[in-house]
């Protein structure tokens, strides 16, 4: 609602570490959405990834780090009969980094020499979120969208070494399994 706000803080995990062991590639963030309108909402988030390569490159781990400060406008186009779209746009800054003194980039297609690479780039996304309320405990929603993102990172790449403009589709279930918890699969 209109100047209702929250705050929250989220942690996803792959729940097995592959190469770099312990408890997974894991992705804590920090969530605070504002309601601009009844139908409008604002939210400003903050995530980061600082854990080795699940996989090894040529018998190396190699460590990966990225943050991610961002800002997203959600405005509910329709909500009728349980049934809801939702535009949303995102904003982000995003810095990331492969290699270290020891181990190699993944950036690095060029040569085996070890170092790291850090890129600050300023991406974005749009989505088109369809949901659907089942009961009073489940929702489920399917996402079509498009990510904004480079082709290319530093200058050592053969060709394109990142991800590039993708579109996708997401699909999850969201259930509320008490007042200010729930779970969602995706």
């Amino acid at each position: 609602d209109y100047g209702n706000f929250q705050t929250s803080v989220r942690w996803k995990s792959s729940f097995q570490g592959g190469a770099s062991d312990g408890t997974g590639q894991q992705n804590p963030s920090f969530v605070f959405d504002y309601g601009i309108s009844d139908n409008a909402l604002m939210t400003i988030y903050f995530s980061e990834a600082d854990d080795s390569l699940y996989n090894f490159i040529n018998g190396q781990e190699v460590n990966y780090h990225w943050q991610n400060y961002a800002f997203s406008f959600k405005k509910e186009l329709l909500n009728e009969n349980s049934f809801g779209i939702s535009l949303v746009p995102t904003l982000e800054y995003w810095r990331h980094s492969s290699g270290s003194k020891d181990s190699k980039s993944i950036y690095n297609q060029e040569d085996n020499l070890d170092g790291r690479d850090r890129f600050d780039n300023l991406i974005g996304s749009l989505s088109l979120p369809i949901s659907k309320k089942l009961n009073e405990s489940f929702t489920t929603l399917i996402v079509p969208g498009v990510t904004f993102l480079p082709e290319k990172l530093g200058s050592k790449g053969i060709g394109k070494n990142a991800y590039g403009n993708n579109f996708y589709i997401g699909s999850g279930l969201n259930f509320d399994v008490a007042k200010n918890l729930n779970l969602l699969l995706s």
